[in-house]
């Protein structure tokens, strides 16, 4: 791999910055950036958290509610399909 190689991924990854000034590029990086990029992330992954928390609770009082009702009383069910 080449040095601009590396660059450029690094570049595609988010973690340096990349700007071109008349022929010449200028790469840089600000040493909070990939900490606040980590933090950014892990508020977006609690907030999914969160939402798939709310479906499974809702999912459940669905599931409670269809079940409701539909208890097999003395095994008649087993019985009618045996």
């Amino acid at each position: 791999n080449t040095v601009a190689d590396v660059n450029q991924s690094l570049v595609d990854d988010g973690l340096v910055d990349k700007e071109k000034i008349g022929g010449s590029n200028y790469f840089w990086s600000f040493p909070g950036k990939r900490d606040r990029m980590m933090q950014i992330k892990h508020e977006q992954t609690l907030s999914a958290i969160e939402d798939l928390k709310g479906k499974v609770a809702e999912a459940s009082a669905r599931l409670a509610d269809a079940k409701r009702g539909r208890e097999d009383e003395g095994g008649e069910r087993a019985k009618k399909l045996a």
